[in-house]
């Protein structure tokens, strides 16, 4: 009997006599498996084989069984060898249909007709689907990522939404890819005491109200954007030690003998007893204009990333205090 496949269970004569044709299939095969090597071995012993006319004649009965004799299909080519074989004269196609997209990349389609050889090699730049302030960023990949940089791209919002240590990233096991949740930097989630919970949801609800006013005449904000201005206002909770300041916002003790607060807007709120303000606002500035030098330090950059113009700035700006411009050293 059969132990694999379709015919499982079923008798080696019953299989052979409705379908001969299955045996001539098992002869085919380069590397049979077990089964159909016993299987084989069987019909050798029992039948008499004519592979030229692809009959099968029962030893005892001498009955005669006839497969289906199979025209042979032509081999398959890889698109290499068909481009391969053109005519150099082929004409060029009224419309290519068929083609080899080979030396494609996340920048650069590249694509050879099969029929008639014509390349083609187009820059891409999708258009965003979704506005960055509504993407949910779920449909991402891992372009522009290095050996030690690990950089998340949204196809969605056509925007880098992520970047970490190649380090960090594995040792979290986590995988970024099309169709998934783009990596996050995974931070200790303390509990919350209820002095700190009151003071989170505070500054969550004036944070929320000029966050919603900044949007505008928009009509749809997305339930993860919701969800990072609370976890914004949890983590600055933490991170700012607010609990002692809320508490002594609601205690019934003199102003003068509460302890003093930061310069920040949130502190000067609650200190005063009301609800949290807004966080400022950065002010808006024109780097060619403004006499200042801005740069950005980038723990996963490993080489100096600025432009001819910005140097020539940075080092007449830097003339000004008796320094020069150079390697950073350290």
């Amino acid at each position: 009997k059969f132990d694999f496949g379709k015919h499982r269970d079923r008798h080696f004569r019953d299989v052979t006599v409705e379908d001969p044709s299955y045996f001539f299939w098992g002869r085919s095969q380069s590397r049979p498996s077990s089964g159909l090597s016993a299987y084989l071995e069987w019909v050798h012993r029992a039948f008499v084989i004519d592979m030229e006319s692809q009959t099968l004649t029962c030893r005892s009965s001498q009955q005669v069984f006839r497969g289906n004799k199979a025209k042979p299909s032509p081999p398959t080519l890889s698109n290499r060898e068909r481009l391969r074989r053109l005519d150099p004269n082929t004409p060029q196609c009224v419309e290519c249909t068929e083609f080899d997209r080979s030396g494609s990349n996340a920048y650069v389609e590249v694509r050879r007709c099969l029929k008639c050889g014509t390349r083609t090699q187009v820059k891409k730049n999708p258009k965003p689907k979704i506005a960055f302030e509504q993407c949910d960023h779920k449909n991402t990949d891992a372009r522009g990522s290095s050996k030690t940089t690990r950089k998340t791209f949204c196809l969605d919002c056509q925007t880098f939404v992520d970047e970490e240590p190649q380090e960090q990233f594995r040792a979290r096991g986590t995988s970024s890819g099309t169709g998934q949740t783009p990596a996050r930097v995974v931070r200790d989630a303390p509990p919350l005491t209820v002095t700190q919970a009151r003071a989170a949801v505070d500054l969550f609800t004036a944070m929320a109200r000029s966050n919603l006013d900044a949007l505008g005449d928009q009509d749809v904000v997305q339930q993860a954007t919701v969800s990072s201005w609370l976890e914004d206002a949890m983590d600055r909770t933490i991170d700012q030690d607010i609990e002692a300041t809320y508490t002594a916002c609601v205690a019934t003790v003199p102003r003068a003998s509460r302890p003093s607060t930061s310069e920040s807007p949130e502190m000067q709120s609650l200190d005063s007893g009301s609800p949290p303000a807004p966080p400022r606002r950065l002010p808006i500035v024109d780097l060619e204009k403004d006499p200042r030098i801005f740069a950005v330090l980038d723990e996963g950059c490993n080489r100096s990333c600025h432009s001819r113009r910005w140097a020539e700035r940075t080092a007449r700006a830097l003339e000004k205090f008796g320094k020069t411009l150079g390697p950073l050293c350290g």
